[in-house]
């Protein structure tokens, strides 16, 4: 899908912003950027491995660190994840609007 020299840079870089976006999601800060970061992403990755199950390439997955081949429920289990991904997106709008909890009320 991609040449071997951006495969390369892909493969280097992503594990590592995969794990700062981690991290930022877990503190919260800026929650609605890295939700929608990560969602994106997430999107992306579906499209990809839909693809390639679609065109009945025999790949293996890899996903989780074990070795397993791409089949239709990688792709639901991917779809899964995509999904929740949408879900925590969503909410974190919601909650956006919304005063912190730990925030003084106003004073009429």
């Amino acid at each position: 899908m991609i040449s071997p020299e951006a495969s390369q840079v892909v493969a280097h870089t992503l594990p590592f912003v995969e794990i700062i976006l981690g991290l930022l999601l877990l503190i919260g800060w800026r929650l609605r950027i890295w939700s929608a970061a990560v969602t994106l992403i997430m999107a992306g990755f579906l499209t990809a491995v839909s693809r390639a199950y679609l065109l009945h390439m025999d790949i293996d997955c890899g996903c989780f660190g074990i070795p397993e081949k791409l089949t239709g429920m990688t792709v639901v289990r991917d779809g899964a994840f995509t999904a929740l991904a949408l879900i925590m997106t969503i909410f974190a709008f919601i909650e956006a609007r919304e005063p912190h909890p730990w925030s003084v009320p106003e004073k009429a």
